[in-house]
């Protein structure tokens, strides 16, 4: 990035509170142009003037002075901090939409470990965003604090981005075809935009639109408890809650505060037919009851799970069987309400 140039001629008159995201005749701060149908803040040299085209506040500058202005707070080394994250457990694949809602669940808390959760989630800082910030200060100094923090905020989406790339695996039949898209949509120089490549994994994945929503649709109704029901054990009844829990949950309209429908068809999707006399058949008779008799603990999906594995242990089922998932549920739960 060019260092910064005194305002040209009536520049300054051309800066208001009402500008367009700084768009007056500045000297440009870089001079390569930068457009992408992604990036939803590009960069852009158009009449000798550069644009972020978002809004972040300024109080998130990190850096202590610039120029003899004192800033919001001391150096912090994230790039080093993002470095030093721990590896997750499993790198998520954006094409496979296999663990999108745990994948989400890492992403925004390594951002808040890293202290980039605001610059991970938010556009960054707007002329008039420097103007509310330093009222006191004249339009020249406010340019170059704007500029400050644009630089502090593009050091910083360049972390995001690299911790983003430590989570993720693209190998996979269109691995070239990706790794040349991110090259050319969010590489900018020694820079990279963290936050356009977290929404395009997260267009990969989005169940959103209508064909997807029909197909989660006819896929909840088509989930069945497959195992014969004299060979159920504990932890196969919980992934198969689990499971069917995280795929109602991605449907519109479902709700983790209204769970009558899950309810239903957790009911539904455990078998009747050939379940008599063992404790499977058991447990589905004394469910049905309890949705009869609205039992207090069906108005949490996580209580209602709770309650039918301890009913299953006290009817004997087994505890041996698969990896529980039981240890994530919160994570999913938490990652498809956008928390």
């Amino acid at each position: 990035m060019q260092a910064s140039q005194p305002l040209a001629s009536g520049a300054a008159d051309a800066v208001s509170t009402g500008s367009s995201y700084g768009r007056g005749y500045f000297p440009p701060v870089t001079r390569a142009t930068v457009t992408s149908d992604m990036v939803a803040f590009p960069e852009t040299d158009v009449g000798a003037s550069w644009i972020y085209d978002q809004r972040l506040p300024t109080n998130d500058i990190q850096l202590t002075t610039w120029q003899g202005y004192p800033m919001a707070a001391a150096p912090v080394n994230k790039a080093a901090t993002v470095a030093s994250l721990p590896p997750p457990k499993t790198l998520f694949k954006p094409r496979s939409g296999v663990g999108h809602a745990l994948w989400q669940a890492d992403f925004y808390n390594r951002l808040a470990t890293t202290n980039l959760l605001h610059t991970g989630t938010a556009p960054p800082p707007s002329f008039e965003d420097a103007v509310a910030t330093y009222p006191y200060k004249n339009q020249m100094e406010i340019y170059h604090l704007w500029l400050a923090a644009l630089e502090q905020y593009r050091v910083e989406n360049t972390c995001v981005y690299n911790l983003i790339m430590a989570t993720i695996d693209l190998s996979g039949n269109r691995e070239e075809t990706d790794v040349d898209y991110l090259a050319r949509h969010f590489h900018h120089g020694i820079h990279r935009d963290g936050q356009g490549l977290a929404k395009w994994i997260h267009s990969l994945n989005d169940l959103s639109a209508v064909g997807e929503q029909d197909r989660l649709q006819t896929k909840l109704a088509d989930a069945k408890l497959t195992t014969p029901p004299a060979q159920v054990t504990i932890d196969i009844l919980e992934k198969h809650c689990t499971d069917l829990l995280s795929l109602w949950l991605k449907i519109n309209g479902n709700h983790i505060s209204t769970p009558a429908s899950f309810n239903s068809r957790l009911l539904s999707s455990i078998p009747q037919q050939g379940s008599s006399g063992t404790a499977l058949g058991s447990l589905r008779s004394w469910f049905a009851d309890k949705i009869t008799d609205r039992a207090h603990f069906l108005a949490e999906p996580d209580g209602l799970i709770d309650a039918i594995l301890a009913h299953a242990r006290t009817l004997g089922m087994p505890a041996a069987g698969g990896a529980s998932d039981r240890g994530q549920v919160f994570t999913v739960y938490l990652s498809l309400i956008h928390i």
